[in-house]
């Protein structure tokens, strides 16, 4: 791998890697919402997929809830 590369997936695992906090228990919170987060986006993401490729027609309301979802996500990444 190139240089730039590892720099992104650097800063790709910064990004999904949930804050450690003194307090064992805030810690272990932060990182089941990390988690859940990122699964959320995962379905997210999948769901954009199948809906340009099985249901073009409904791609302008899921990009739209996808949109809503995104925003709530970094939101709450940027809150913890």
């Amino acid at each position: 791998m190139n240089v730039s590369m590892d720099k992104v997936l650097s800063k790709l695992k910064l990004i999904f890697t949930p804050p450690i906090f003194e307090d064992e228990d805030k810690s272990r919170i932060a990182n089941l919402l990390s988690v859940i987060l990122l699964i959320m986006f995962i379905i997210a993401v999948i769901r954009t997929i199948l809906a340009i490729g099985a249901a073009p027609k409904y791609l302008s309301v899921v990009l739209e809830s996808n949109g809503i979802l995104f925003i709530v996500f970094a939101g709450i990444y940027t809150i913890m």
